[in-house]
């Protein structure tokens, strides 16, 4: 047990690190005299830049819920001889063709789309991602926005001025006996 002069520095050491705490952390206030007329930071000669939203906003899109995760099938007897790689390059081209699709709900569909790549990255790969599936890839991909608003945005990736949005995702790939699978993989 302590000593009851040691209990005494330890609760007199937290109460001055508690007000030193207090005295620093409260900023003083700011005094704007009243001659100074407020500028406004508007400025109409400003070209938007890439991540200013170019797009028409359509009042009649409403999510549904017919915008899902993918659920692209690859039969097994399409695969032969293809690499991991191409499996899952398939399985995105399947599951993006549906919302490039005149018939795809309005709230997720888009003008069209672009595999950039897919690969094997082992910083992200071996995080905490679930699900693992059989194996697991990076697929980078944009897709061309059609109006907001969209269930795309809410993906993280960057939009540019020709409505491309371009994003990232990890994605699990399983085996099963109708063919390969394909989820999003999330920490």
């Amino acid at each position: 047990m302590k000593s009851p002069g040691a209990f005494k520095l330890i609760l007199i050491s937290l109460i001055c690190l508690l007000i030193v705490a207090c005295n620093t952390s409260i900023p003083s206030p700011t005094v704007i005299p009243s001659s100074v007329t407020p500028t406004s930071i508007f400025r109409k000669d400003l070209i938007p830049s890439p991540t200013d939203i170019q797009l028409p906003f359509n009042s009649e899109v409403k999510n549904n819920g017919a915008c899902k995760p993918p659920s692209a099938i690859l039969p097994v007897s399409d695969n032969n001889d293809m690499s991991e790689d191409e499996i899952v390059y398939e399985l995105t081209e399947i599951w993006l063709r549906r919302y490039a699709n005149p018939n795809a709900p309005l709230f997720c569909r888009i003008e069209g789309y672009i595999i950039d790549k897919v690969y094997y990255d082992l910083n992200i790969l071996s995080g905490p991602l679930e699900p693992r599936g059989d194996f697991m890839r990076v697929v980078l991909f944009s897709v061309q926005l059609i109006h907001v608003p969209s269930d795309w945005m809410s993906f993280s990736g960057e939009l540019d001025q020709e409505n491309w949005l371009h994003l990232s995702q990890p994605v699990a790939v399983t085996k099963t006996n109708d063919g390969y699978t394909m989820q999003f993989a999330y920490p």
